[in-house]
C-alpha cells in the first residue's frame, strides 16, 4: 500500500479496511466506507480548509490533548523517538499524560489513531500527505530536549505497518502499557464503549448496563490484541519497558525516573507545559461488573483468571 492509498485509508475512518487484505477488495471497501462516512470526510476536509474543527463528543468547557493549547514552541526535527504500545483500558492515557508533563518526553499521544486524533491533527495542521502530516506534527509535538513519542493500539500498528512509516523509526524505543488484571480492563471497555467516555475529559454520552457476553467479547479481544503485541515485539526482535498499571498508579515518578535513565534522553532544557488533570474512571459500578462477569465465567464454564 502507498502512502497515499493510506492516507486515504485514514481519512474515511475505516478502521475495518485494515482486515481486507485483497488489494481489489480493499479498494472496494474503502469506497464504500468513503460513502458511508461522507460526514467525517466532510469534516476532515473543511477542518483543513479553517472553515470548522473536525467534532468529536466532548464537554464544551473541556478539551482535546489534541488542541492547539498543547503544543510546544517548535524545536525542529527530533533527536529521540519511542512509542508506548498498549491495549484500550490499560491507563496509558493516564500514563503518557503523565510522561508529557516531565517536559522532556514529548507529548505522546495516539497521533495514528485514524478513527479521530490523527483527523483532528491533520486538519488543525493543514496537513495534505502522511509525510507533510509527520513533519508538521514533529514541529508542533516535540518537547526542547528533541524528544517524541507516540500511543498506539494494535490496530494503530497495523495502519503504520500498512503505510510503511515504520521503518523511518529504526532507533525508537517501546514501552508496553499492559494491565495485570484483565478482566477489570475488559470491563472497563465494555463500559467505556457504551458510554463513550474515554476520558474523564470526556462526557457519557449514554448509560450503560452489565451483559456477560459483551464483556466476554472486549475481554477476548484483548487478550488477541495483547498477544499480538507479544508477538510483533518478538519478530522484530524488541525488547519493551514493560509497564503495568497497577504498578504505575502506585508509584508514577519512580517509573517515569527508570524510563528516563534507561532510554538516555536529556533531561535538559525542559517544555513547559500544563495539562488538564485526568483522573481515573473506575468506580463502584466497575467492582460490581467484575464480581458479575467473575461468577457468570464460572456459571458458564469459562476458566478466566483475573490477571493476564
Amino acid at each position: 500500500m502507498s502512502r497515499v492509498e493510506a492516507w486515504d485509508l485514514c481519512t474515511v475512518w475505516g478502521k475495518e479496511t485494515l482486515r481486507v487484505k485483497d488489494r481489489k477488495w480493499r479498494v472496494r471497501y474503502i469506497r464504500g466506507l468513503a460513502r458511508k462516512n461522507w460526514a467525517a470526510r466532510r469534516h476532515y476536509e473543511q477542518g483543513r480548509q479553517g472553515t470548522t474543527a473536525v467534532t468529536t463528543k466532548v464537554h464544551p468547557g473541556r478539551t482535546r490533548l489534541s488542541d492547539k493549547d498543547f503544543d510546544f514552541h517548535r524545536v525542529g526535527e527530533p533527536k529521540y523517538f519511542y512509542f508506548v504500545a498498549s491495549t484500550e483500558r490499560s491507563g496509558s492515557t493516564h500514563l503518557c499524560t503523565k510522561f508529557w508533563q516531565t517536559g522532556i518526553l514529548g507529548a505522546p499521544h495516539e497521533y495514528f489513531n485514524f478513527n479521530n486524533t490523527m483527523l483532528e491533527m491533520a486538519a488543525r495542521l493543514g496537513a495534505r500527505s502522511l509525510n507533510e502530516y509527520l513533519r508538521r506534527l514533529f514541529e508542533v509535538r516535540t518537547s526542547a530536549n528533541g524528544a517524541f513519542g507516540a500511543k498506539m493500539h494494535w490496530s494503530h500498528l497495523q495502519f503504520l505497518q500498512l503505510a510503511k512509516i515504520l521503518p523511518e523509526f529504526p532507533t525508537a524505543q517501546w514501552i508496553f502499557a499492559d494491565r495485570r488484571d484483565s478482566v477489570a480492563q475488559a470491563v472497563s471497555f465494555a463500559k467505556a464503549v457504551q458510554t463513550q467516555q474515554w476520558t474523564s475529559l470526556a462526557e457519557p454520552q449514554a448509560g450503560s448496563s452489565y451483559d456477560f457476553e459483551t464483556v466476554l467479547s472486549w475481554y477476548k479481544q484483548l487478550m488477541v490484541d495483547k498477544e499480538s503485541w507479544r508477538r510483533f515485539f518478538e519478530s522484530a526482535e524488541i525488547q519493551p519497558v514493560n509497564v503495568f498499571y497497577e504498578d504505575f498508579i502506585a508509584r508514577p515518578d519512580a517509573i517515569i525516573a527508570d524510563i528516563v535513565g534507561k532510554f538516555g534522553f536529556p533531561t535538559e532544557p525542559r517544555s513547559q507545559v500544563v495539562l488538564p488533570e485526568i483522573s481515573r474512571q473506575g468506580d463502584e459500578t466497575n467492582f460490581e461488573w467484575v464480581v458479575k462477569f467473575m461468577r457468570d465465567a464460572e456459571e458458564q464454564g469459562y476458566r478466566l483468571p483475573s490477571s493476564s
